[in-house]
C-alpha cells in the first residue's frame, strides 16, 4: 500500500512532451517555480534537459532530485522533492516507488 502524501503536500505532475527542448527550458523552470510545489515529477524529461531544470528546482529549494535518464535522446522521469524520498525499482521495467521520508 503507498504511503499517503503529507496533508496539504502541493504536488506538480508535468508531462512536458518530446523531452522539454532547451527553448522551452526557461519557461518550463519559470512555471514550476512560480507554483512553490513540495514535489515535482516531470515525464518525457530528456538527459540534456533533465540536468539544467535540476540544478534550478534545487536552487528553488527542491534539495532532492532523481532522473531516471539512462542515455540520450531517451525520455525520462524527473522527480524534484523538498523533502528527502527513497525510490525503489519495481517489476517493472520503467516504475519506481517513491516514498518521502
Amino acid at each position: 500500500m503507498a504511503t499517503p502524501a503529507p496533508s496539504g503536500t502541493h504536488v506538480i505532475f508535468w508531462n512536458i512532451r518530446a523531452g522539454g527542448v532547451p527553448s522551452r527550458a526557461q519557461a518550463i523552470a519559470l512555471e514550476l517555480i512560480d507554483e512553490q510545489p513540495d514535489i515535482v515529477c516531470l515525464c518525457e524529461c530528456r538527459p540534456t534537459f533533465a540536468g539544467q531544470l535540476a540544478a534550478v528546482l534545487q536552487g528553488a529549494g527542491l534539495a532532492h532530485t532523481l532522473s531516471t535518464a539512462a542515455a540520450p535522446r531517451t525520455n525520462a522521469m524527473l522527480i524534484a522533492s523538498r523533502e528527502p524520498f527513497d525510490a525503489t525499482p519495481s517489476a517493472h521495467e520503467r516504475v519506481a516507488t517513491i516514498r518521502l521520508h
